[in-house]
């Protein structure tokens, strides 16, 4: 074990350990993919181990078991998922008709867009009428108003109410939410009012729930002095972390000009603040490393408990504090092998995190930061004696070196490029450093008279300017290119032709030119071979949204959307259930009709599909499909009046209706229920 040990030391002690490391948290990384989407024998798992463990046991020093070590880690990664997947205690493996949970609430309450107050309830107990037993488990809890009790973070409830299974996704490329949240532990959800819920007194001490407390105090405190409302909710978002007061089109604004990473707050704002101290040591002419660092931490953490602890912020301390700490006790670590520990602990923590956007995006947007700014300094080598200018020239090199490394990302989970990305930044950055300086002053003296009153005006103009610059960004012509849909191979694919593209044309190393023409190549293989695929697409989609008609006839790349008024005018429906499948089928802008009443029937390669709402016919009608919506015929009354081959009741109809239908004698596999089978797409 010694020889190990010794070995292990040696080898990353020398100058190539970086590497090393960081191929450990990739092979982590790896084994944790490997587990959550894949699912391997566990045989499989327990083979490798043993392999592993057998083949360090003797050196190091060679290629083929440095190779293993990594394999071991590999398999650590997967095991150390299949550890943090539910357990026999779990609410999954529980039956939940008639029980009663208790369970504390995890996250501070919001609301949501439809009024309903949205809990996470962590469960700790559960009482069926045999037993009463500890369980594990989230659940989302939305809550109809009004709103009785007055609910915080770590409250205990007791709660009694018919707890259902999160729902999966029922359109085609959907977001799948019931994955998502199985992520985060939660695979139930009720809708209750607060008389199914009991609140109990609370007793015991709470750093998050006095983090959120003290998170609602300054939001009041900005509410007072800051009297322009999208002012305001900037102010909230930006300094505080607090996302709630923002309006779909402040959202949309800074998403097209490039600029949301100021709205979500993490590793930019973090990163401000170690700015900060910097500045502040240099002012001051102080140079003690030991001061300036514990400093610096200590105001890190201060800000996450700021922002009420939340898990961006959290991510984003953690990965600096590593990295400050690994700069005190050792000038000469790499920075990045730094961030792969950091990584490599989150990770240990929850294995989960890997599966979070913002984890993804705050580590490839400071590891882009730490490859590429170096190397866009040394190959462009632009230097002025002008304080501004110099700055000007950072703030864009990190700009386009946060972007390279995030754009995959971006355009894997959000299908659009920002055009303006640069000329946005070079406005946002230095205001955001100038909002979290002079915020940062306004909650310390804001009582003040005369001092708190100037300090609001900078921060309410400062926060009116950034709002207007990012809109009018976001205005120009091609401010966004939208609609992008790639696959998660062609995410890495893309990632691994930047760092390619680096090499060749900033390094000047032609060893890697291969390399990178085989990767276009195969880039371009995919989209020539997806090209072909969508322009042999010919068939309609009847959509699975509740209440609602919505229903695509496709041939190629061009498509004509037919749909109720309602659905049409509510922008975050159509985004969710309809666009992601258009982005996916690379749809052209669609041809737009809204829903008749009667009859109304489209032609699509020879095919005839006829949409029924709410009429009679006069006479009996020959149609291939017949889709029924609004509860316009009974089965009876169809079979009197059309002539089909499919007939669809699309998820309009109402489930009474439905249930008819479902226990009719006349039904059979030619009818087709949308809202218990999901979406329905038929190729012609």
């Amino acid at each position: 074990m010694s020889t190990v040990k010794q070995s292990l030391n040696a080898s990353l002690s020398q100058n190539n350990s970086s590497p090393f490391i960081i191929s450990i948290c990739i092979a982590v990384i790896g084994g944790i993919i490997t587990q959550l989407f894949l699912n391997p024998y566990t045989w499989v798992t327990i083979t490798s181990v043993l392999i592993s463990c057998i083949s360090i046991s003797y050196t190091l020093k060679t290629l083929l078991n440095k190779s293993l070590f990594i394999l071991l880690f590999y398999c650590f990664g997967i095991v150390l998922t299949q550890l943090h997947q539910p357990n026999k205690h779990h609410l999954i493996h529980q039956n939940l008709a008639k029980s009663t949970i208790v369970g504390t609430i995890n996250e501070a309450p919001v609301l949501t867009k439809k009024g309903y107050k949205k809990v996470i309830l962590k469960a700790s107990h559960i009482q069926t009428p045999n037993n009463f037993t500890a369980t594990e488990g989230n659940i989302i809890l939305y809550l109809k108003p009004p709103f009785s009790l007055n609910l915080q973070t770590k409250d205990t409830l007791v709660l009694k109410t018919t707890i259902r299974p999160t729902t999966p996704p029922q359109n085609p490329h959907e977001f799948n939410i019931q994955r998502y949240y199985s992520f985060h532990n939660i695979h139930h959800q009720a809708f209750c009012s607060d008389e199914d819920l009991k609140l109990l007194p609370y007793t015991s001490f709470s750093l998050k729930r006095l983090a959120h407390q003290f998170q609602d105090y300054l939001s009041l405190k900005l509410t007072k002095h800051i009297h322009n409302k999208a002012a305001l909710e900037t102010l909230k978002a930006l300094l505080i972390g607090n996302r709630s007061g923002l309006t779909d089109d402040t959202i949309q604004h800074y998403s097209k000009s490039g600029a949301m990473h100021v709205l979500a707050v993490s590793g930019l704002h973090v990163g401000i603040f170690m700015l900060v101290i910097s500045f502040l040591f240099k002012i001051f002419k102080l140079k003690n490393n030991w001061i300036e660092i514990s400093i610096t931490l200590l105001s890190i953490w201060l800000y996450a408990f700021v922002t009420g602890l939340s898990p961006s912020v959290m991510r984003a301390a953690i990965m600096f504090s590593f990295l400050l700490v690994g700069k005190l006790l050792n000038k000469n670590t790499h920075s990045l092998s730094t961030l792969a520990v950091s990584a490599f602990c989150m990770l240990c923590y929850n294995p989960f995190y890997i599966t979070e956007v913002g984890f993804q995006l705050s580590f490839s947007a400071v590891i882009g930061i730490m490859y590429f700014v170096p190397k866009l300094e040394s190959y462009f080598n632009l230097q002025s004696r002008y304080w501004l200018v110099q700055k000007t020239i950072t703030i864009t090199y990190v700009s386009i070196a946060a972007q390279l490394a995030t754009a995959p990302i971006g355009l894997l989970y959000f299908h659009q490029f920002p055009s303006y990305f640069l000329f946005a930044n070079l406005v946002v950055i230095p205001a955001a450093f100038l909002l979290v300086f002079i915020g940062a002053l306004f909650f310390c003296f804001s009582e003040i008279p005369y001092v708190g009153k100037l300090l609001s005006l900078f921060l309410e103009g400062l926060s009116y300017g950034l709002n207007f610059s990012t809109e009018y960004v976001a205005t120009l012509p091609g401010a966004a290119i939208n609609q992008l849909h790639i696959s998660v191979f062609e995410c890495y694919l893309l990632l691994v032709l930047i760092v390619l593209g680096f090499k060749v044309i900033i390094d000047r190393k032609a060893i890697f030119t291969p390399y990178l023409f085989l990767s276009i190549c195969a880039l371009c293989f995919i989209q020539v071979k997806e090209h072909y695929t969508i322009l042999q697409q010919k068939g309609f989609t009847v959509y699975a949204i509740t209440k609602q008609t919505a229903i695509d006839i496709f041939e190629g790349k061009t498509h004509h959307f037919i749909a109720s008024e309602k659905l049409l005018k509510d922008a975050d429906k159509m985004e969710f259930h309809v666009q992601h499948n258009w982005y996916h089928k690379n749809f052209n802008v669609p041809q737009i009709s809204y829903q008749q009443d009667g009859l109304t029937i489209f032609e699509a390669n020879k095919h005839t599909i006829g949409i029924v709402n709410k009429a009679n016919c006069s006479s009996k009608t020959t149609i291939d499909y017949l889709i029924i919506s609004n509860n316009s015929y009974t089965l009876e009354e169809v079979f009197e009046q059309f002539n089909f081959k499919k007939l669809i009741y699309d998820s309009s109809n109402s489930h009474k209706f439905l249930h008819c239908i479902k226990h009719s004698p006349r039904f059979n596999n030619n009818i087709i229920i949308v809202p218990d089978k999901g979406a329905l797409t038929l190729n012609f």
